[in-house]
């Protein structure tokens, strides 16, 4: 299919999306009362905007707009977001030409945000289709889109803006169009963390375009050649691979280094996070400890909206590793190297909160899901059914304040 009918294609999916979660925020205050459980909460009732509206800033969304707004010297905590998100949001509203305020911020981020989720659903039907049937392209669109905490790509967040360029490139890379990854790279690298982790999953890719390999199986066979693999990568690749490499550690670098120079400390953003609370720890945590906190936090709570949102982060803790696991055997390797690694690096800080939406940027995951899908059509309608239920509940309790990820 070529990109202008699944531009199109893409944009309707979004609208009809976006739409539904407009609905439901709509009816939130018909389910619970707006309880906000986050610190600046009082200063979105400011905006001017309705509850349905400005509550998309929830949470981490206050964080973004005192950066925007105040930058990062204007409260605590906020060190530990990235600048690419505030940074595109802030060059939108200077290059239109329009005042800087919490209202005109949180109109920018949706309108970015719609843009981004329908860029991406672009990107991932053609990286998905290059590998596998048009079904399961398609299919993957739709597990991504009822996933059950899909709303945050629509959030003042930056997971839209994250997953967008993780997408593009690999899309890039996977096209032979190296120099066209190297921004989204750097991008990426800028607004998470975890986007230096496409170093390590870029390099995997690279090795399996100079080997003809697809997955970890393909791999393991010619595992006695990797001698000659490695100096045809090198020979061939050592170009892309510099690239890659300088490209990954230029977004976080530059920002590491604004920290250093603002704060007196570039790892800031990694010391801050024990104080956002949730069980995280500066000291590594090793994943099993953490899925053995999780099922003590399960047995020891109380059924009430809290017990929602640990089932949420056990699931996603949990049953996401599995997935990951299985899609070793048939979703590309490079796809799984990413998403697995960053799976399992949140999960350092000693904890799995926030992995339901973590998980959302697993794209090999969702690529697995789609292919099973593909084999047994018959779970399309349970799985849909059930996740639009969950994606619902958790859209409400976030639109009212209540914590989900």
């Amino acid at each position: 299919m070529s990109i202008p009918p699944l531009l199109k294609q893409a944009l309707t999916l979004t609208l009809i999306w976006r739409i539904c979660l407009f609905c439901l925020a709509l009816s939130a205050s018909f389910f619970f009362k707006y309880a906000p459980t986050f610190p600046y909460s009082a200063e979105l009732l400011r905006t001017g905007l309705e509850p349905w509206l400005f509550s998309w800033a929830n949470f981490d969304g206050v964080h973004y707009l005192r950066i925007i707004t105040k930058g990062y010297e204007s409260a605590a905590l906020i060190q530990a977001f990235f600048p690419a998100f505030p940074l595109v949001i802030k060059l939108l509203l200077v290059v239109l030409q329009i005042k800087v305020s919490q209202l005109t911020v949180i109109i920018a981020a949706l309108l970015v945000n719609f843009g981004l989720v329908s860029a991406l659903l672009v990107l991932l039907f053609m990286l998905v289709q290059i590998d596998y049937s048009e079904t399961v392209a398609r299919n993957s669109l739709v597990v991504l889109l009822l996933f059950p905490t899909s709303f945050f790509l629509a959030a003042v967040y930056s997971e839209a803006l994250f997953l967008f360029v993780v997408l593009g490139a690999f899309l890039a890379v996977r096209t032979e169009r190296w120099w066209w990854a190297l921004p989204l790279i750097a991008i990426a690298s800028a607004t998470r963390v975890v986007g230096v982790l496409l170093l390590p999953a870029l390099l995997v890719e690279l090795w399996l375009q100079a080997t003809k390999s697809h997955t970890l199986i393909d791999v393991l066979r010619r595992a006695t050649h990797w001698q000659q693999d490695l100096q045809h990568l090198l020979s061939k690749y050592w170009k892309p691979i510099l690239g890659i490499t300088l490209a990954s550690v230029t977004g976080i670098g530059a920002y590491m280094l604004y920290l250093q120079q603002t704060f007196g400390d570039p790892l800031f953003f990694y010391h801050v996070q024990a104080e956002f609370g949730g069980g995280r720890q500066e000291s590594l945590i090793l994943y099993p400890q953490v899925l053995w906190r999780s099922i003590k936090i399960l047995l020891n709570s109380d059924l009430n909206i809290r017990y929602f949102t640990s089932v949420l982060e056990f699931l996603a803790g949990a049953v996401g590793l599995v997935g990951l696991l299985l899609a070793l055997k048939k979703v590309r390797l490079s796809y799984v190297v990413f998403s697995l690694a960053a799976f399992i690096v949140p999960t350092l800080t000693g904890t799995f909160s926030s992995m339901p939406r973590y998980i959302l940027i697993c794209f090999a995951l969702l690529i697995w899901v789609a292919l099973q899908l593909e084999h047994y059509p018959r779970l399309k309608i349970p799985i849909a059914i059930i996740s639009g239920i969950v994606l619902s509940v958790s859209t409400i309790l976030f639109i009212q304040g209540y914590w989900v990820a």
